[in-house]
């Protein structure tokens, strides 16, 4: 039986396919084939098989193309679609969601792992990040006349002007021209509306919490330093615990190198040298400080006029060129995990500490750019922990810049100013009565409430 979650937006939804209740129903079925797939918008879209029945097995339906299934309802020229899927083996230009022939807002899963949003008949495409194979992933697409986006796990790929679809039945699965792959579909919904920033995101979040979907870092355009301490070797293989002298770029552009302690998760006493050369950013740190000094110590240093983020004798952080440029009033808790981003441009710079903004000025700081320096300078060396560090090349905007700290939050265990950065400005349905439930017998104490979005009971 599905766990209790409930959708948390149901205006203009159009069709709702669910492969933790696909009979809709509340009863998990059998795995084996499956026929048909009931619409639990209320709709009465139920979509039926078209050639081999998919597989039904664990929430998901594997379609093996050109296998397909027909959800009785046609496109329109403004909606919202999400998918939830799988693939183990992509072929060459697997359909997700199409529109019949014309191939309407169709997401193609191409060989290499790239999703597309494509429209053949007006040539216009958006061409989002690679995925990984066999891994789950939640696709959406934002449709009007005059804008089209497209977004996955959370995390604006792509925008391109509006598109005018053709009214066809919607298919799930399938391939295109000589193509052929396998899908496993967890769920489907379709809204006949652009859904706002709000609603979407928290269908998302909805989505991405149900299937156990993690945010990875957005890597967005700009991205230029990536310092992972439970990765320092960017294989995903964890080495041993001790000295190590380079430190992997995972952003895959620069070369870092020095000495450090590592332990999973961190790396003490760091002092490392970048090649990477700053001069506008956005800058992430995760890090813990064991004990205070009476010096001033940078996090990340150049020599000369360019910028060092330290941390002061006072437990508090700052931004500096030789003197401090920027002084953040926020004292530190010693031993203790704590997420610091940095701005800087000729804009001016900003300091936010566990997603709150602390500090600001509209100063140009003038930094000349120069080789960055990790955990040290010249004469002292950081005397804490350095979990991560991610650094993107240009001032990110404030959705952006909340979505890396989210993952960051989520990975290392750290409790933001704001919820989620998917649901930070998540208005809720502010009346939605779920009516009343007459408990089934047993205990309710020692039971636990379900939900299947239609029906509750007590397992």
């Amino acid at each position: 039986m599905q766990k209790w979650t409930i959708l948390p937006f149901r205006t203009t939804l159009a069709a709702w396919l669910d492969g933790a209740d696909p009979a809709g129903t509340g009863i998990v079925p059998a795995n084996g084939p499956l026929n048909s797939w009931v619409d639990k918008s209320g709709n009465g879209r139920d979509s039926s098989a078209v050639g081999t029945a998919g597989t039904y097995s664990n929430g998901g339906v594997t379609i093996i193309s050109p296998s397909t299934y027909q959800i009785s309802f046609t496109t329109v020229t403004t909606e919202t679609r999400f998918v939830v899927f799988s693939t183990t083996s992509p072929g060459t230009a697997t359909k997700i969601l199409s529109g019949g022939s014309s191939d309407d807002g169709t997401f193609i899963y191409f060989t290499g792992g790239a999703i597309y949003d494509s429209n053949y008949t007006s040539g216009t495409s958006i061409r989002g990040t690679n995925v990984l194979t066999s891994n789950i992933t939640l696709v959406d697409m934002t449709t009007t006349a005059t804008s089209n986006s497209l977004y996955i796990n959370g995390i604006l790929n792509g925008l391109s002007n509006g598109k005018t679809f053709t009214n066809s039945t919607i298919t799930v699965g399938g391939s295109g021209v000589g193509g052929s792959g396998t899908l496993t579909i967890y769920e489907v919904l379709i809204y006949s509306s652009a859904l706002t920033t709000s609603q979407r995101q928290a269908v998302e979040s909805y989505l991405l919490n149900k299937w156990s979907i993690t945010t990875p870092v957005p890597k967005t355009a700009g991205l230029a330093l990536w310092l992972d301490a439970t990765d320092p070797a960017g294989t995903g293989i964890i080495p041993a615990s001790g000295t190590i002298t380079t430190w992997t770029d995972k952003a895959g552009l620069y070369s870092v190198t020095g000495t450090g302690v590592f332990s999973y998760g961190s790396v003490s006493l760091p002092r490392f040298t970048s090649t990477y050369t700053p001069s506008t950013e956005t800058a992430f740190l995760v890090f813990s400080v064991i004990n205070s000094s009476n010096v001033r110590i940078p996090l990340l240093s150049g020599s000369g006029n360019t910028r060092s983020f330290t941390i002061t004798s006072s437990m508090t952080l700052s931004l500096d060129k030789g003197t401090p440029l920027l002084s953040d009033t926020t004292t530190l808790a010693s031993n203790t995990l704590i997420l610091a981003v940095y701005t800087q441009s000729t804009a001016g710079m900003n300091i936010f500490i566990n997603g709150t903004a602390t500090s600001s000025t509209a100063t140009n700081p003038s930094f000349t750019p120069s080789a960055t320096t990790i955990g040290s300078n010249s004469t002292a060396t950081f005397s804490g922990r350095i979990n991560e560090i991610i650094i993107y090349s240009n001032v990110l905007p404030t959705i952006q810049r909340q979505q890396v700290e989210t993952y960051l939050a989520t990975k290392w265990n750290i409790t933001l100013s704001y919820s989620n950065a998917l649901l930070s400005n998540t208005t809720y349905q502010p009346t939605v009565n779920v009516g009343y439930q007459t408990v089934p017998s047993g205990n309710p104490g020692t039971s636990t409430l379900y939900y299947d979005g239609r029906n509750w009971s007590l397992n």
